[in-house]
């Protein structure tokens, strides 16, 4: 079920998973999701391709790796997340 952006962003790992996502385009899941609540960062992977944030390249490779690539509403969300987390450095 498509859910709000705002919503989305309220999950556990949401913005973890979308500045991994901007961060290594074309990486796999299981680059993305890394060591550690594995089962969460996945949901939060197929909940942002369900809300059309994330899309995968749609090639078939071995075992069934995807890429994944932001969107262009992924890649707008993204710009303002690293805006927001590079405030931090600025201190």
């Amino acid at each position: 079920m498509a859910m709000k952006i705002v919503e989305l962003l309220e999950q556990k790992f949401s913005i973890y998973v979308i500045l991994q996502v901007k961060n290594n385009p074309g990486a796999s899941k299981s680059q993305v999701i890394g060591v550690g609540n594995e089962r969460t960062k996945y949901l939060r992977i197929e909940d942002m391709i369900e809300n059309g944030i994330i899309m995968t390249d749609g090639v078939k490779r071995e075992y069934n790796v995807m890429k994944l690539y932001l969107t262009p509403k992924g890649q707008e969300i993204a710009n303002h997340l690293q805006k927001i987390a590079d405030l931090d450095n600025e201190q």
